[in-house]
C-alpha cells in the first residue's frame, strides 16, 4: 500500500521519466476493489506509525 501511495502522490514526476513511467501506468491498471483496500491500509499504517511534524 505504501508503494502505491507513493506512486499516486508522485505520478506526474514518475510519468515524465521513461525508466519510471511504468509505475503510474501500472497504478491505473489496478482494479478499484484493490485500490479501495490498499490506500486506506497505507493511510492507517502511516497514521499509526508516524508522528506529526513538530513546527
Amino acid at each position: 500500500g505504501l508503494y502505491w501511495r507513493f506512486v499516486q502522490d508522485h505520478a506526474d514526476v514518475l510519468a515524465r521519466n521513461h525508466r519510471t513511467a511504468m509505475m503510474p501506468r501500472n497504478l491505473t491498471r489496478l482494479c478499484s476493489a484493490r485500490r479501495e483496500k490498499i490506500f486506506p491500509a497505507a493511510e492507517a499504517f502511516l497514521a499509526e506509525k508516524t508522528r506529526a511534524p513538530v513546527s
